[in-house]
């Protein structure tokens, strides 16, 4: 709820229109920097970006390449007979939007704790 009342439709439109400009700008800066193609999610709160790689270090490595220019917070996590790989960036750009991206590593041998890091 906002100070005004419920959170309205065309709040939650202009959030993802932010968004969606905001990936715009995203995908020129990462045009420039030649970096490997990613799927994206738009939505009201975030930009997701996914890494879809069968090759776990071909997924490792698309991912810190998009990781590094993000200057994001990466995490590991096991999940399943996978790893998660997730890349956080609070405030990105202009509008500040969260930009997510994800991956998941599959075969390789898989640890029971989680790292973090920053990917600088």
């Amino acid at each position: 709820m906002n100070v005004t009342g419920p959170i309205t439709d065309a709040e939650r439109n202009g959030w993802q229109l932010r968004n969606a400009v905001a990936l715009v700008d995203l995908l020129k800066a990462a045009h420039e920097a030649d970096l490997p193609t990613i799927s994206w999610r738009v939505t009201v709160t975030d930009l997701i970006g996914t890494c879809e790689r069968p090759d776990a270090a071909d997924a490792r490595a698309v991912f810190g390449a998009w990781a590094r220019h993000l200057h994001a917070e990466t995490a590991e996590v096991p999940v399943g007979g996978a790893v998660r790989l997730r890349a956080t960036r609070e405030g990105y750009g202009p509008h500040a939007v969260r930009v997510v991206v994800l991956a998941d590593v599959v075969g390789e041998p898989q640890t029971e704790s989680v790292h973090f890091r920053f990917a600088y």
